[in-house]
């Protein structure tokens, strides 16, 4: 028996677990860990906003190249420590080749521009194709870098890849690229870098490697920015850019990608080039996210899922109400330090269910053994009166006194057709005074239980103290000891072989 019940809680586990249905969940708490872990700004990664006022008045989108070219030597002679343009240059110009030549010969002498590298589609439904800058300004750019990010089922971007690509994961996200040209130096394999893998899939199709979840540090428009027309006409301060990381790109409504995010779930968007500076930080930060590995996660659902099954048998019904509370408290603070402390998601939901449900599932057990072990008892008592004589029902009031322990009964009696008391436990007063009603419930928490045998109405009166009408269970339980008193008399009245159809009046 003591089996069953780890059996049981861990067949509920696995299918919450595989049947994968409180994924919404697992990302409802994620959002809700990210919401109260809004941070400070960084002070070194400024965004220079392509919004609504540069529009305005440097005239429709796409600009001339010699525009971007202009703000690349200032952001340069800013000593701007790192320049990321998230903005498509993958065809050279057919009408502005000077504009080309202006914004290449800028990056090349700059040595610090870092450029983006997407993945799409030639048409819906058609050949994937990785997206480049023209092939002048590879040669000249300080890296390459891809700028995808996952968006969940539920709509919300939350997750990248540190490595991705068509038919292998060559190429970096942006925001390693930012730190290898920080350090100068290729990232080692402690930073982030890729583990080697020989295996090639098709070119045809998207090959990612190390995912990651993105930590938020706070809701859109949370990074310092300025508009690309203030830095143009130079509407800052000499030090702004000295020494920081400044990411250039589309904020405006309309213009480049915007995701929303679980800081600000569905209202809201949030531009790519943000998304962008939240990952680079929380790379250069050490703090990016990983969900935590399979074998580890099962591990430590088990240890939550089997302890219940093992204490309870163990404890009473008071303490193991406590004991699932503290479990949840502890599995809710082991998701918040793995979250804070290693960077770990650890997905809670299936376990926050499973041990909510072990209480009512142990609950309906322990009834079940103990309906079991009851009925055997009585079985066994049948037995034994048929060799016993007559006792003064003192074998019934034993188990009254067992049974008061389990039901909230206060006192019985039992009365024949002409309402002459046979049997009686308890303070009485209340039930004789209440013997002439037809209410099952009444005021006083009283209520009949009426049985006919042998033309004969037998009327089981019970003074429950409990708040609400016994349930089916407590009735059942009520009904075997009830018949067992009905038999003792009936022994001595020599009625044999009969059974009582109970109706509850």
């Amino acid at each position: 028996d003591y089996i069953k019940l780890p059996l049981l809680l861990t067949v509920i586990f696995l299918l919450l677990y595989f049947s994968d249905t409180l994924w919404r969940w697992d990302n409802l708490i994620y959002d809700t860990y990210l919401r109260y872990q809004i941070q400070a700004p960084p002070e070194d990664i400024i965004i220079v906003a392509v919004d609504e006022r540069s529009l305005s008045q440097l005239g429709r989108w796409p600009w001339s190249r010699q525009v971007h070219a202009q703000l690349v030597k200032i952001l340069s002679q800013a000593e701007a420590k790192v320049i990321v343009l998230d903005i498509i240059f993958s065809e050279p110009s057919q009408l502005d080749k000077a504009g080309d030549r202006a914004l290449v010969n800028a990056i090349g002498v700059s040595k610090r521009v870092i450029l983006p590298v997407f993945i799409e589609q030639t048409q819906v439904g058609g050949q994937l194709i990785e997206t480049l800058p023209m092939s002048p300004l590879i040669g000249v750019s300080a890296g390459l870098g891809h700028v995808h990010v996952d968006i969940d089922a539920d709509g919300i971007t939350r997750r990248t890849f540190l490595y991705q690509g068509l038919g292998n994961a060559h190429w970096p996200h942006l925001g390693l690229e930012v730190l290898r040209v920080i350090h100068h130096r290729q990232v080692s394999p402690g930073e982030h870098a890729r583990h080697s893998k020989n295996e090639t899939a098709s070119v045809m199709s998207i090959k990612r490697d190390q995912q990651v979840l993105i930590p938020f540090t706070g809701p859109p428009g949370h990074f310092h920015r300025i508009s690309y027309v203030q830095v143009l006409s130079g509407q800052f301060s000499d030090d702004f850019f000295q020494d920081k990381i400044v990411l250039v790109g589309a904020t405006a409504v309309g213009l480049g990608d915007a995701f929303p995010t679980p800081m600000s779930g569905l209202s809201s968007t949030m531009s790519g080039v943000e998304v962008n500076a939240n990952f680079i930080q929380s790379l250069r930060s050490q703090h990016n996210i990983k969900v935590i590995p399979v074998v580890w996660f099962f591990i430590l659902s088990l240890i939550f899922v089997l302890l219940p099954a093992f204490l309870f048998p163990r404890t009473t019904p008071g303490t193991a109400i406590i004991l699932i509370i503290i479990l949840l408290t502890s599995l809710i603070v082991l998701v918040y330090a793995s979250l804070q402390l290693f960077h770990y998601w650890f997905p809670p939901s299936v376990v926050l269910l499973t041990l909510a449900s072990s209480y009512p599932v142990w609950s309906w057990w322990r009834l079940n053994n103990t309906l079991r072990y009851l009925n055997n008892e009585l079985q066994n008592l049948k037995f034994e009166k048929e060799l016993l004589p007559w006792s003064s029902s003192r074998l019934s009031m034993e188990n009254m006194e067992f049974i008061r322990h389990l039901l909230p009964v206060k006192a019985w009696i039992l009365m024949d057709n002409e309402s002459n008391i046979r049997l009686q436990w308890g303070d009485i007063n209340h039930l004789y005074h209440d013997r002439h009603r037809q209410r099952s419930f009444t005021a006083n928490h009283i209520f009949w239980i009426g049985g006919e045998v042998r033309n004969t109405t037998w009327r089981l009166g019970v003074h429950w103290q409990g708040e609400h009408l016994p349930d089916a269970e407590q009735l059942k339980l009520m009904q075997y000891l009830f018949e067992e008193l009905i038999d003792e008399f009936r022994f001595t009245q020599k009625f044999f072989g009969e059974k009582i159809f109970w109706n509850y009046v």
